[in-house]
């Protein structure tokens, strides 16, 4: 995998990008009523990109979605963490740390 130009482009641009950030949903107010209006936003959105899916003239690609933002516990944080450490470490390994 040392010489593959795929592995190694790949491996960049996953170790470079930033993930987007998105404005932070505070946990501590997030109760029942927020996430049931979240998941009628949700709802909504998924029925008006069908619509315009369906009724489109030119097929594209199918979109997912956009979601409403959700707060992140610190438990998603640091799986998050992990995997990112994990695969700095694997790059690494087999870059030998060039």
């Amino acid at each position: 995998m040392d010489d593959d130009d795929e592995y190694a482009e790949l491996a960049v641009r996953l170790l470079d990008e930033e993930p987007q950030r998105e404005a932070k949903v505070p946990l501590v107010r997030y109760d029942e009523v927020v996430l049931r209006l979240d998941n009628v936003f949700d709802v909504l959105n998924a029925i008006n990109e069908t619509l315009i899916a369906v009724n489109s003239k030119r097929k594209a690609a199918v979109q997912f979605p956009n979601r409403a933002p959700r707060p992140e516990t610190a438990s998603q944080r640091l799986k998050v963490r992990r995997k990112r450490e994990r695969l700095e470490g694997l790059v690494q390994h087999m870059t030998g740390g060039r």
